[in-house]
């Protein structure tokens, strides 16, 4: 780990699609979605996140919610900002999301190959718990589907 996170971590401002796309274009486990894409999924209801640090974008993650489930769509930080914590935070953001609109679980789907964000994702408590054939395209391969209970605790 190269330091601790010194940003912060805030939803996407509608003049931050083209940082978005730049940092999901330098994730290459990330979907390459363009600056449109990245505007289109906000003013749908996907919900944005951006980690900031020194008034630089530097990582960014979406979700989108139906009913009580979730999914992280979208995820990827900048290498030079790689392992300071901002992909743990930028998912924390997202999951406390889905939790407060009522979410019980939440979804991704991470390629078979990249054993880095499986091993990320376990981490955080997310459990393999199927698998997509030939999900992903260039190169062809399949997607492991990860959950995570997030159902708040009784009270």
């Amino acid at each position: 780990m190269d330091g601790p996170i010194t940003g912060m971590i805030r939803q996407m401002a509608s003049d931050e699609a083209y940082a978005v796309e730049a940092i999901w274009a330098a994730s290459p486990g990330a979907s390459q979605w363009s600056a449109h894409d990245v505007l289109h999924l906000s003013r749908s209801g996907t919900r944005i996140w951006v980690a900031q640090e020194r008034g630089q974008i530097v990582g960014a993650a979406a979700l989108r919610s139906a009913g009580d489930e979730a999914e992280i769509i979208n995820l990827g930080v900048y290498p030079t900002s790689r392992r300071r914590g901002f992909g743990r935070e930028l998912l924390n953001a997202a999951i406390s999301d889905a939790r407060h609109a009522g979410a019980v679980r939440v979804f991704l789907e991470v390629r078979e190959s990249n054993h880095g964000a499986q091993a990320f994702y376990r981490r955080l408590g997310f459990d393999e718990i199927g698998r997509r054939r030939a999900y992903y395209r260039d190169p062809a391969e399949d997607a492991l589907v990860l959950s995570l209970s997030v159902q708040k605790p009784p009270t």
